[in-house]
């Protein structure tokens, strides 16, 4: 009997508990009027809304590239295209004189999974002295790579570029 007694003083309070909860907030909203400004409702902070996204600005370059797949560098004068030349020269610095005397013997441009692929050699010395430019078309981000008696020198400009599988393997030399 006494458990019993314990039990439903128990049960009394959970319900007690949850009956003023219930009791707060139909007191506080009338569906049928108008908040005051004063009300608890009006004065609570509004759930946030998302951020929206940061938009990138695609520099114009990127417009040009896009449309050049199966052209060759000197077809659309890639190293003389406004705005690429001179984040190719910042990104290059010292090395740009060498690699735009050297971008000789051209392969035709390729696009990849929005990545651009331009790519040139030294005459005579292709094997030896290359350069291939890669251009993430969703942002413009800039990577050159020199490859040089097996060696390959990296210009990144925003970070590596994920290169698509075929061009990785190109790059790898497979």
């Amino acid at each position: 009997m006494k458990n019993i007694a314990i039990l439903t003083v128990l049960v009394v309070m959970m319900l007690g508990c949850d009956l003023s909860k219930l009791t707060k907030s139909a007191g506080t909203s009338n569906s049928n009027s108008a908040q005051s400004p004063t009300t608890p409702m009006a004065t609570a902070t509004p759930a946030k809304t998302p951020a929206p996204e940061a938009t990138v600005e695609i520099p114009s370059y990127v417009a040009v590239l896009k449309k050049s797949a199966g052209k060759y560098p000197s077809d659309i004068k890639l190293l003389d295209i406004d705005g690429l030349k001179e984040r190719l020269q910042k990104l290059l610095g010292k090395d740009w004189p060498e690699m735009k005397a050297k971008f000789d013997v051209e392969m035709p441009n390729e696009i990849e999974d929005s990545v651009f692929k331009g790519e040139a050699c030294e005459a005579h010395n292709c094997g030896a002295n290359r350069y291939i430019i890669y251009v993430d078309l969703k942002d413009g981000n800039i990577n050159v790579y020199h490859v040089r008696d097996e060696k390959t020198k990296k210009y990144l400009e925003n970070g590596e570029i994920k290169l698509p599988e075929k061009f990785a393997k190109d790059l790898a030399g497979g």
